[in-house]
């Protein structure tokens, strides 16, 4: 990264505050050649959706360079409709639904009529001014007009300042930013990397377990012959009686530092506990339960702290470790024993609970389970903390750099 130093002086006063003699204060649309608008074409036509051109729509807008979309065009299709097919490299931004997000692709592609395509003129950068609309991303949302889905007039986007500092101090702010997320993702891809891993863990110790040559049929499939099948009933304890619902009117109230549960994560801090020690907690109600693969069915919680009526709460016994019950349910397709309770939303009751088997090792065994599952869970606390730490890091550049608080050396 360059020399960044503290502005020490050579300011002047600007509509935007303070900032370097030699940067302007500009409105955006005086700083853009052109913006090109997209489309969709007809459903209706299946000739028009052929794998041919990538078509990229909000959804796809999910890293700062994209190299995939979910769906393809034909020629036909762009030809007959008011898409736009756009050079790789050029920046798109959304002006409806993800207000803010601005993108490069890494080819060419069609876009619909929820992005934009923008052309700076040549005293603007395209790596600086995606790094400036991210940094803008409230105040365009705020901006937004519509009552459901928010979208921001061209007019009004054009309206917006910016600061514009000199091309080569612009090029060395978007090279230290563009660093910081070169390391965001490499941390990115460490975590997926280990993801992945205990993932393949999971499938094969929560079911084979450690070292096991022999094997018989249960209720839940093949498992280790040591093993053997319970019900929740027979092997764990439930302490649903501890559960207090508490308004989130009197919550105001009891603002403090123990945490107050719901059916997939602390939903306040509050200044009084009605358990202490180690449980697992399992969601009664929510919509979470139809994303076993990717979010976890249970929490697994030590200390002190609160449980609201929206999750059961259970723990180990003498032949059932609390950390096995955690591990085991964590990413359990659970749906077999949900009640739905409308569109969306189930409900996992204390008696459909309670019938739930699972295979259950020798204490041993899910000791050792346990902790080869619990040190990659530390691994990825790690990394997501590092990723935190940095996304803090560019956060800060951004406020310093981006406003001439802070000066590059060119």
């Amino acid at each position: 990264m360059s020399e960044v130093q503290e502005i020490k002086e050579g300011y002047k006063e600007s509509p935007l505050g303070l900032i370097p003699e030699d940067w302007e204060v500009d409105e955006l649309g005086n700083r853009l050649n052109k913006i090109v608008g997209g489309g969709t074409p007809t459903r209706g036509n299946a000739a028009y959706w052929i794998n041919d051109i990538p078509w990229a729509t909000v959804k796809d807008l999910k890293k700062e360079r994209i190299s995939h979309v979910e769906e393809y065009i034909s020629k036909e299709g762009l030809n007959q409709s008011a898409s736009n097919l756009i050079e790789k490299g050029t920046l798109i931004i959304a002006t409806r639904m993800a207000l803010g997000k601005a993108v490069f692709f890494e080819m060419d592609v069609a876009i619909n009529q929820d992005l934009k395509a923008i052309y700076p003129d040549p005293s603007i950068g395209n790596e600086f001014l995606r790094y400036w609309f991210y940094s803008q991303v409230t105040k365009i949302q705020e901006l937004g007009s519509g009552s459901t889905v928010k979208g921001i007039r061209l007019e009004v986007l054009r309206k917006l300042q910016l600061i514009v500092p000199p091309l080569p101090e612009q090029k060395i702010i978007a090279d230290i930013l563009t660093a910081v997320d070169d390391k965001i993702e490499a941390i990115d891809q460490r975590i997926k990397a280990t993801q992945t891993l205990k993932k393949g863990l999971m499938q094969r110790l929560l079911t084979k377990g450690i070292n096991h040559t022999e094997f018989k049929d249960s209720p839940l499939a093949e498992i280790p012959k040591s093993w053997e099948v319970l019900c929740i009933d027979d092997a764990c304890e439930i302490h649903n009686n501890l559960r207090e619902p508490i308004s989130a009117e009197m919550r105001k109230g009891m603002q403090g530092e123990y945490p107050y549960y719901g059916p997939t994560k602390a939903v306040d801090y509050i200044n009084k506990y009605s358990l202490e020690g180690d449980y697992v907690l399992i969601g009664e109600d929510g919509d979470h339960f139809l994303k076993f693969k990717t979010w976890s069915m249970t929490q697994l919680v030590s200390g002190k702290f609160n449980v609201n009526n929206h999750a059961h709460i259970l723990k180990g016994t003498s032949i059932c470790l609390t950390e096995w019950i955690h591990f085991y349910f964590q990413h359990r397709d659970l749906f077999n024993f949900l009640t739905r309770q409308g569109a969306g939303r189930y409900k996992l009751t204390k008696a459909s609970l309670l019938k739930i088997m699972l295979a259950i090792p020798p204490v041993s065994e899910q000791k050792q389970i346990a902790e080869i599952l619990t040190s990659v869970d530390d691994k990825l606390d790690a990394l997501r903390e590092k990723k935190s730490t940095y996304q803090e890091l560019k956060k800060g550049l951004m406020q310093q750099l981006l406003t001439g608080k802070k000066r590059v050396k060119i």
